[in-house]
């Protein structure tokens, strides 16, 4: 399944940050995000959220696309999103 092979990768793209991050300048170690939180919600709070975001990256990506390369001190970023229900038996925030 496509789904399946994509989110593998993801997670061996962000595994190699991890076994990088300690030689990574300070900066970048703390700019990277790692975490969750878990939230009792409804399907409708998580399309409404999940949108949010989604619209927050595009904006950002509408207003960094003019340039030709990029500015000094810029690196490709990778953010990933997940929302599902989730079953591993922690309550919500």
């Amino acid at each position: 399944m496509l789904s399946k092979t994509l989110a593998a990768q993801y997670f061996n793209d962000f595994a190699a940050w991890l076994d990088a991050a300690a030689e990574e300048p300070a900066e970048w170690r703390e700019a990277a995000a790692f975490g969750d939180v878990v939230l009792y919600l409804t399907a409708e709070e998580v399309a409404e959220t999940v949108g949010a975001v989604r619209q927050a990256l595009l904006d950002l990506a509408s207003r960094t696309a003019s340039r030709t390369q990029p500015v000094q001190g810029a690196r490709l970023v990778q953010f990933l999103a997940l929302a599902y229900p989730f079953s591993g038996g922690r309550k919500g925030v």
